[in-house]
């Protein structure tokens, strides 16, 4: 049977743990919550986005959709056709604040809403070869303990999503009447409809996947397209990749130049452009460091994975939004350094250090 006839699981890793994570691997901190980490501090979890292939549907159920599915398709052509207007009508105006919206919606939530729950495995009326395998999750050698760690993903994601769909779902009632004025389509109606529609789809997903790894359905698997992609980001715990390649690359190398002055260099402080400059150029770096999966490797998964072509934009998407993550998580970082450097400076001395003062005087 081949591959595609069964259910599987990537998991994409797109970004390390969080600082002061040093693990060779980052399975074990993967999923949702923190662990502790050096000296005490929490630890974030690495970003992962997991995308579950579903095997092809039976050509009874494409022939004949139910009316839902006709709605909801219907919608979608709607929707399309406001992108298609002149730029400067109200609907191509509303559809490109709308995909902007949707840019924003989480990777977690969109990929969880597009699993297909009409595969039952356990169900009689199911295929006999599909009865007698085993659905796959697939993940980088580099991670360790991944299959318990999306386990946990998905118990944490279950009760989020019902939260969120039951709060959109107040908002109908609410910006309902808003319908009656026929000079402009309900935005506020439809928008909450959306919402709790997408987090109905992705709540119903997670419920799906729950059952399924509580009847022990996965086995966990590799894949060599994966360990070579993320070989190349120095995942990978096994001897033939280290760490000593991402400590040592140039840019890493000329930023501890600049962040540690020569003992020889004048004593005079930085002027603050300088400060500045060198300031953004470490996030940068920290940034690409702690990046994961490029936006180049999303074609080559998309062939050796054989996903559907719509699956690389979500990818795609997940990619820039862990990108924003670590950058707004890097900008809280070095405010948090800046602010405690300012408190440092400002504290009055300690009595040890008074008292090592005096006593320097008096040698003198």
């Amino acid at each position: 049977m081949s591959q595609t006839a069964r259910l599987r699981v990537f998991a994409l890793p797109l970004t390390r743990p969080s600082r002061p994570a040093k693990s060779s691997g980052i399975g074990a901190v993967a999923g949702g919550g923190k662990k502790e980490g050096v000296a005490g501090q929490d630890v974030r979890p690495a970003y992962v986005y997991y995308h579950v292939q579903s095997p092809p549907e039976p050509s009874s159920n494409t022939k004949n959709p139910n009316a839902f599915k006709k709605m909801m398709d219907k919608a979608l052509d709607t929707w399309t056709s406001f992108g298609k207007e002149d730029k400067a009508s109200w609907k191509y105006k509303l559809y490109n604040w709308g995909e902007k919206v949707a840019d924003r919606v989480e990777f977690e939530e969109t990929a969880l809403k597009h699993v297909n729950v009409s595969f039952k495995p356990t169900e009689n009326n199911a295929e006999p070869l599909l009865d007698a395998v085993k659905g796959q999750f697939i993940s980088p050698r580099g991670m360790t303990d991944s299959l318990d760690v999306w386990r946990k993903h998905v118990e944490h994601r279950e009760p989020y999503h019902k939260r969120y769909m039951l709060l959109w779902s107040l908002g109908l009632p609410i910006t309902a009447p808003i319908g009656i004025a026929p000079i402009i389509p309900n935005v506020p109606f439809y928008f909450c409809a959306w919402r709790a529609w997408s987090h109905w789809r992705a709540w119903r997903g997670t419920k799906y996947l729950n059952q399924l790894l509580a009847a022990s359905y996965f086995e966990s698997s590799t894949n060599t397209t994966l360990d070579q992609i993320y070989d190349r980001s120095f995942v990978a715990t096994s001897d033939t990749l280290s760490g000593k390649d991402f400590s040592t690359t140039p840019t890493t190398t000329n930023n501890d130049n600049h962040s540690t002055p020569d003992a020889t260099s004048s004593p005079s402080p930085p002027s603050s452009s300088s400060s500045s400059t060198t300031s953004i150029t470490s996030a940068s770096i920290e940034e690409d460091e702690q990046l994961l999966l490029r936006e180049a490797d999303v074609p080559v998964l998309i062939e050796a994975l054989q996903l559907q072509p719509s699956v690389g934009p979500e990818i795609l998407r997940a990619i820039e939004q862990a990108r924003l993550r670590l950058r707004k998580e890097l900008k809280v970082s070095q405010q948090q350094q800046q602010s405690q450097s300012q408190e440092q400076k400002t504290s009055p001395p300690s009595s040890d250090d008074v008292q090592a003062q005096q006593r320097q005087k008096k040698d003198n």
